[in-house]
């Protein structure tokens, strides 16, 4: 065999075992995606997600939650309604004319017999798409950077990644958001080098569906436009059209002129996508199919912009009032910017206005360590070591190709930069800091960076560092499994990680079908005899998983006895964030609970020594209203004692067991307050979740 032929060979059985490499790397992603989700209760948002998806299906109606991207909840409920399963509450059901998609939902996956375990694993098998499809980008731009090891590299730190291993299979839209502005970025980077029909075509489709899955998507407008005022100053010619009709534009007004061209086209596209994803209609309403009404809790789009500061709510009037956009996409623009500033927590703080320091703790203490050497190897590499000059078939691709010139990482590195740069500015500066997973989308382009530290990989020593730490990457990743949402690296404690942070970074209500377990293994060992309390955050039913326990967390309940036994209290219920009392127990709340207790106190001696008559036989409703006051005062009090406990046990790390005697029950509810803050209670500012 002449050696051309045996180099042929050779490639062509590379080529084979990297598309084989590829492959299996991306439906391991998957399996273990799933995987980890398929024993794993219903989280907080997406039982609203896969009701509307449905809703918007079956009956081509847009009121339900507008506010979440139209895209992901379609695409979530898909199998749900193509097998037939998408049996929805019935139009007479009192939720459709207030747009109530919590009580739609409560109702659809566990009060009309629907198999719940069924439609939410259907909709997670769609979901985990997304982490492929991202996974796939991140190999597929790591490669055009840094050949095929930098993209091997990069798509196995993608793929054992906790945090879109946590997101991705999850019916929500956040990963839905990642895949499209990652998507988008690259696309708008290859067109601003050569413009052809088909890149138009997908930069066109890809921008309308990023405008679908998320109100974020806003922000590709700075990033294109930072990308353009680069690329339009940059000497390279803008290559036009392919093959023989190729032009090659040198002159600045030249490049402008294609640039805003290619600009309108890739607008109007992305224009027509949105209407047609709304039905074509303006209204959200469709009372052919469901009963007139109005959305949920804002009740109207003239409401909702009531809420949000004047700038946007005059952009937001003006749209609606010449149709430019649908009005359930207009609502949903007005509702977020309306709850743009939410009730946080943050190791032990509470505030509404966030913190500047809360994402960057989120990525310091969620992602792997093994990932930041990654990075630091990555970034040694490309202050190092210059790029690989990249060969092209002619003239004309050599000079269309953003990774042939200028010669430098710097500009072939750029949109990967900007996008990071664009997102982290933006997020420090946000106010709305309720999750770790709102840095999802800057994950593609770290573990883009990462492929950079393949270049190492010449070297003995380069090798060692590298395949070591993609070793330990893998191993950490495959050790938390399945509990990716609460994952932490080793800088926090994760018996402790409630003290630091909650809600969608380590408690989204995720855990029932293991407290179940835990309550029947431990129930088995002779603990039938303690009643089981449930102070449960989130979305599921903790009876149709199986669990009898006594819900401490329902606000107009006053038939709550305490008693010795096992309570069961979700990490972030444990912080009474979203309490109607928020916050650390201060001297307020203890001043009204010491109150309450007194006055219903001295109300009972009056009742025993009063008269028998019908009034004083049984209680009146402004004792019941006090009782329940009480009731929930008691409530919130026995968590700020059981704020200053260490936990006895964990479900999934989201779950938190505590063993309480009947001292410790006094102690939580007639002993001296184990916290008392001076700091005045939050007030409530935009409309809560």
């Amino acid at each position: 065999m002449s050696p051309i032929a045996k180099f042929a060979a050779t490639r062509l059985s590379w080529q084979t075992a990297r598309r084989a490499i590829v492959t299996g790397l991306l439906a391991l992603h998957f399996a273990v995606a799933v995987g980890s989700i398929s024993n794993k209760s219903i989280t907080y948002d997406e039982i609203a997600h896969v009701t509307a998806g449905c809703a918007y299906w079956q009956y081509n109606d847009y009121r339900l939650q507008p506010e979440n991207g139209n895209l992901p909840q379609r695409w979530c409920a898909l199998p749900i309604v193509l097998t037939g399963r998408a049996n929805l509450p019935n139009v007479d059901h009192a939720g459709w004319k207030t747009a109530d998609v919590w009580t739609l939902g409560d109702a659809f996956l566990f009060r009309l017999g629907n198999d719940a375990r069924q439609i939410i694993f259907l909709g997670r098998c769609f979901a985990a798409l997304w982490g492929v499809g991202i996974c796939l980008i991140v190999y597929c731009w790591s490669r055009s950077l840094f050949g095929d090891a930098g993209g091997l590299l990069s798509l196995v730190s993608c793929a054992w990644c906790p945090t879109l291993l946590a997101n991705a299979p999850l019916m929500t839209s956040d990963a839905c958001l990642t895949f499209f502005l990652t998507w988008c970025v690259w696309l708008v980077w290859q067109l601003l080098h050569e413009v052809t029909r088909t890149r138009v075509a997908l930069a066109s489709l890809a921008i309308g569906g990023l405008f679908l899955a998320k109100l974020s998507a806003v922000l590709i407008l700075p990033i294109a436009a930072i990308l353009v005022v680069a690329r339009c100053f940059q000497a390279m010619p803008l290559a036009v059209g392919t093959g023989p009709n190729q032009r090659l534009l040198t002159k600045f007004a030249d490049k402008a002129k294609a640039i805003a061209g290619v600009t309108g086209v890739c607008t109007l596209v992305a224009f027509v996508v949105v209407w047609i994803a709304y039905g074509a209609r303006y209204d959200a309403f469709n009372p052919s199919q469901l009963p007139s009404g109005s959305y949920y809790k804002l009740k109207s789009l003239e409401t909702a912009t009531k809420f949000i500061p004047p700038r946007p709510r005059s952009i937001i009037q003006t749209l609606a009032a010449h149709e430019v956009l649908p009005e359930p996409y207009l609502y949903g623009a007005a509702f977020v910017v309306a709850h743009r500033e939410r009730y946080s927590f943050f190791q032990g703080e509470y505030s509404l206005k966030g913190w500047k320091s809360f994402f960057p703790f989120c990525l310091l203490v969620k992602t792997p360590l093994p990932m930041f050497g990654l990075l630091a190897l990555a970034m040694a590499a490309l202050l190092l070591k210059k790029p690989p000059v990249t060969t092209a078939a002619t003239e004309s691709q050599r000079l269309a190709d953003p990774n042939c010139q200028p010669a430098n990482w710097a500009y072939r590195l750029l949109p990967v930069l900007v996008l990071l740069g664009v997102y982290w500015v933006v997020s420090l500066w946000s106010s709305l800091n309720i999750g770790h997973r709102h840095l999802l989308p800057t994950y593609p382009a770290m573990h883009i960076l990462v492929g950079a530290a393949a270049l190492w990989l010449t070297r003995p020593v380069g090798k060692f560092l590298v395949w070591s730490l993609v070793a330990w990457l893998g191993i950490e990743s495959a050790l938390v499994f399945p509990h990716y949402l609460a994952y932490f690296n080793p800088l926090v404690d994760r018996q402790a990680a409630h003290q630091h942070l909650v809600d969608s970074s380590l408690d989204w209500g995720q855990d029932l079908p293991g407290l179940q377990q835990w309550l029947s293994t431990h129930n088995a060992a002779g603990e039938t005899q303690q009643p089981v309390y449930l102070a449960y955050f989130g979305t599921g039913s903790p009876k149709y998983y199986g669990i009898q326990g006594r819900a401490l967390n329902r606000i107009g309940r006053s038939d709550i006895d305490y008693l010795p036994g096992i309570y069961c209290v979700s990490a972030t219920t444990l912080q009474a964030i979203y309490e109607a009392q928020p916050g650390r127990w201060n001297h307020e709340y203890e001043s009204r609970y010491q109150d309450l207790k007194q006055r219903l106190a001295s109300d009972a001696e009056a009742k025993q020594e009063a008269p028998v008559t019908p009034e004083t036989l049984g209680p009146t409703k402004a004792n019941d209203k006090e009782q329940n006051k009480l009731s929930y005062s008691r409530y919130l009090r026995m968590l700020a004692y059981l704020r200053h406990r260490q936990p006895d046990d964990h479900v999934g790390h989201s779950i938190l067991i505590f063993r309480l005697t009947e001292k410790d029950i006094h102690a939580a509810l007639d002993g001296p307050p184990p916290e008392l803050d001076d700091r005045p209670s939050l007030t409530r500012g935009a409309p809560q979740r």
